[in-house]
């Protein structure tokens, strides 16, 4: 019989499709605190510091519920490709402090996922009918500071390169300024310029990366925590809009979209009225 692999206390692990189900899905053979540690694992923080979390639960306890969850295919370490990611933007000279996300505690992480549990079956329901959805609840309090001058600053990932340049003449002619990012690598270089932008549009599926990666390390940044970000996807299954929801993306578009739908979703997304609209044409 194959024994579990050990787990690194050190590492950043994800949650698998198979974890994702586990968790949303109401017939589960795991204990409560293999249940638990899966409803703390978010993609931003090693298993050694979500362990204060777990209240009652050992250091070796951990390891046999770790390694039970990475021999059942529920979690996985956190691609080489996104810790690099990391540590490119944490070189950047305009990041510096600590997550949020370190004081966030147990409690507090299960209601969000009880919260991020209903609102997915809700949105998932609205990106099938119209295309796009956004979580009006991680709209600004305050209208982002525009980076340049009075139009919203939009960096757009995508790597279809006849996609991205119909949408850079198109948020041109809205009177947005798009920057451009065709890979993880020009994605950090437009993150080194100055300004930032106001909202991110993010391709799921990149050559270099993964979309969901990508989310999961910009929200671990005191600055780029708060970066509205609006995931690109052909997916539109609960489980895939849940995925987004526990790493904190603001909307959804369906691809392919029509450039009235993404609108939509970028007005709902910047908390925009119609003097904001007439101000930027």
């Amino acid at each position: 019989m194959r024994e579990a692999p050990p787990p690194d206390l050190n590492r950043v692990y994800v949650l698998t499709d198979s974890g994702l189900r586990q968790l949303i899905g109401g017939d589960t053979s795991l204990t409560d605190s293999a249940l638990r540690l899966l409803v703390l694992i978010d993609g931003k923080l090693p298993l050694a510091k979500l362990a204060k979390h777990l209240q009652g639960v050992s250091e070796p306890d951990l390891n046999t519920v770790a390694s039970g969850l990475i021999f059942a295919g529920h979690i996985k370490p956190l691609s080489a490709d996104a810790a690099k990611l990391g540590d490119d933007l944490g070189a950047m000279d305009f990041f510096a402090g600590s997550s949020e996300e370190e004081n966030t505690g147990a409690g507090k992480k299960e209601q969000d996922f009880a919260r991020a549990l209903e609102e997915a079956q809700n949105l998932a329901i609205k990106l099938k009918q119209q295309g796009f959805c956004a979580r009006i609840a991680r709209r600004p309090k305050h209208k982002p500071k525009h980076a340049q001058g009075e139009a919203y600053s939009i960096l757009v990932v995508e790597d279809n390169s006849n996609l991205a340049s119909v949408t850079r003449k198109f948020l041109t002619l809205e009177g947005f300024v798009p920057r451009m990012a065709a890979s993880r690598d020009e994605m950090v270089a437009e993150f080194r310029k100055s300004p930032l932008p106001d909202l991110m549009l993010l391709d799921v599926q990149l050559p270099d990366a993964n979309g969901f990666e990508i989310l999961a390390t910009l929200r671990q940044h005191p600055v780029l925590q708060r970066l509205p970000v609006i995931m690109l996807t052909a997916k539109t299954t609960k489980e895939d809009v849940m995925r987004g929801l526990l790493l904190g993306v603001d909307g959804y578009i369906t691809k392919p979209f029509e450039f009235d739908v993404l609108i939509a979703a970028m007005r709902s997304v910047l908390g925009m009225d119609e003097s904001d609209k007439n101000e930027q044409v």
